[in-house]
């Protein structure tokens, strides 16, 4: 049998007690039961019953949702990659819209100082030649620029971008219109994004 006892479950057993030679003689005689019960005995076993249902402490709560916070703040890797193919694809816009607005600051910042480039003629021109052209002497003259078909490969700190750009200017005094294929890759420094090698092939 069971009774509460302060969370402890009892359970009851009974014991036999073996009799001598001679009284189990004696008790076959008279037909009598070879054992006899003496008494109960009662086996205690501490059996710890299920708690009930209890919420999570506190403190775990609080720790929990404080992690879980903090994990809106870091980015996936996902979406840095979308971050900077989006950044990259902006940046060639500017580049093209400053060629044709001669905004030298904003496209000379957007350039490496090291940064160099392979025209369409195979020729290495640095950063400093190209300015001086376009927005110096005016050799280099670009009336409209389009770019598309712009495609981003991340790299961690760097990046490659190809595409295509439509353009129609002038080239000391000749008008001429072009297309090509350029690869620009980029490096981040300093949290800024900057071009540090081009290179262009015409579209035939």
């Amino acid at each position: 049998m069971t009774r509460p006892d302060d969370g402890l479950h009892t359970i009851t057993e009974k014991t036999e007690e073996t009799v001598s030679h001679k009284e189990t003689v004696q008790r076959r005689l008279n037909g009598e039961p070879l054992f006899s019960v003496r008494r109960p005995v009662s086996l205690l076993l501490r059996v710890r019953p299920f708690p009930p249902y209890s919420p999570l402490p506190v403190r775990l709560l609080i720790l929990i949702a404080a992690f879980g916070l903090a994990g809106f703040g870091v980015q996936a890797p996902g979406a840095q990659t979308d971050s900077t193919t989006t950044q990259l694809a902006d940046i060639e816009q500017q580049l093209a819209r400053a060629v044709v607005s001669r905004d030298g600051a904003t496209y000379s910042g957007f350039l490496a100082d090291d940064w160099s480039v392979i025209n369409t003629n195979g020729q290495i021109l640095a950063k400093e030649e190209v300015l001086r052209q376009i927005f110096v002497t005016g050799e280099r003259r670009l009336e409209s620029m389009a770019v598309d078909e712009v495609k981003v490969r991340p790299l961690g700190e760097a990046a490659v971008v190809t595409g295509r750009t439509i353009a129609t200017g002038s080239f000391r005094g000749t008008r001429t219109k072009v297309s090509l294929r350029f690869t620009d890759v980029f490096v981040r420094r300093d949290g800024r994004w900057q071009v540090v090698a081009s290179q262009g092939t015409l579209i035939p």
